[in-house]
């Protein structure tokens, strides 16, 4: 039989146990946007990349850059990233060699 205490400590493990998925759970779902984001990028490089793709006015390419920028940072310091480099990827805009920051950015 137990005694109420050991019901009171099982019961402490329960929720001890459920506070640590539900502390996970933003690493966990920031990690599945990046692989998803990781996936498609790999996707439009193997397909569409020969059909829109070519003229990509710096080094790495865009794609290339988005790749390796959800690789290294966080989601969403990933996605304002690429956002920012596709949309100075156009003419009369800057460019040349644009490789990722090498220290965190955008307040991480």
């Amino acid at each position: 039989m137990l005694s109420s205490g050991n019901l009171i400590r099982s019961k402490n493990l329960t929720t001890k146990k459920s506070k640590t998925v539900w502390t996970n759970l933003p690493r966990i779902f920031d990690k599945t946007l990046r692989y998803l984001a990781i996936f498609l990028i790999s996707f439009y490089q193997s397909v569409f990349r020969f059909w829109f793709g070519g003229r990509c006015r710096f080094e790495p390419h865009c794609s290339e850059y988005g790749f390796s920028a959800f690789k290294t940072y966080p989601f969403l310091t990933a996605l304002k990233l690429t956002f920012n480099r596709i949309m100075r990827c156009r003419p009369g805009q800057e460019f040349g060699y644009d490789p990722l920051p090498k220290e965190k950015c955008c307040g991480k």
